[in-house]
């Protein structure tokens, strides 16, 4: 999987209107793994995406990588290990970066709430197998695991939530059902899984300010919908760049 630059912008200042330039700070990485794992749980990524879990055999992956099945096994214990590493290798650095955005107390609800989407196309963008396995293949993950990554994916419709009730104690976002709103967002963002794919005719920044508009535009009081954009972009997009390494 190669690695791709990410862009990285001013930094905020409390009071903004809706549409200025943003911090965009580098995501988390993956956990550190050796080189050779690291490969084995991408090609895995990859086939299980393609295939499907049940369908892809411990020897497939041996092949894909060019690894005895003894070999493999030194660096994974089983098949279920390996998705328990894809599913939490991927949901838990992106829980903790919206952490991290969605309790900026000094930078705007709404301008959090872009960050937020920008941030979960950078996922799309660059982790896609990754995010087609935890979507799809999350449920086979048997015991304590399982409820870890329920867990990961519960919390990030709650801290959305918890961001749409500040916006409304702070007189910027309408009274309404946040869960439900957390629930569209979730549900917006990760439909991109299904026909996303890099070089399209929109970039992920531009799909995720076009989305988050639309959502917004339905919540937000009247004085912060006059200045919301749509089909152009809600964050400038100048600045540095900055490279993202995929593990530590």
């Amino acid at each position: 999987m190669s690695q791709q630059p990410v862009s990285a912008d001013g930094a905020p200042r409390p009071g903004r209107r809706p549409g200025a330039p943003a911090r965009r700070s580098a995501p988390q990485q993956r956990k550190p793994t050796d080189v050779r794992t690291r490969e084995i749980l991408d090609v895995a990524a990859r086939l299980f995406a393609e295939r499907g879990y049940a369908e892809t055999t411990m020897r497939n992956i041996c092949s894909a990588v060019g690894l005895t099945l003894g070999s493999l096994y030194y660096h994974v214990e089983s098949k279920e290990a390996v998705l328990v590493h894809i599913v939490t290798d991927t949901g838990g650095p992106f829980v903790e970066d919206m952490r991290r955005l969605c309790r900026q107390e000094d930078v705007p609800v709404v301008e959090c709430a872009y960050l937020v989407a920008r941030r979960w196309m950078y996922e799309v963008h660059h982790f896609r197998d990754q995010w087609r396995v935890l979507m799809r293949e999350q449920w086979r993950i048997r015991g304590p695991r399982y409820r870890e990554v329920f867990d990961l994916r519960r919390e990030t419709e709650v801290l959305i939530e918890r961001l749409l009730e500040r916006g409304v104690r702070e007189g910027t976002v309408r009274p309404h059902d946040v869960r439900l709103t957390s629930m569209a967002i979730a549900g917006l963002m990760n439909s991109t899984l299904q026909w996303y794919k890099p070089g399209a005719r929109l970039d992920p920044d531009a799909i995720a300010d076009h989305y988050m508009t639309l959502v917004l535009r339905g919540i937000v009081t009247q004085e912060v919908h006059a200045r919301l954009p749509l089909g152009t972009r809600a964050l400038s997009a100048g600045g540095q760049h900055a490279e993202r390494r995929q593990d530590g």
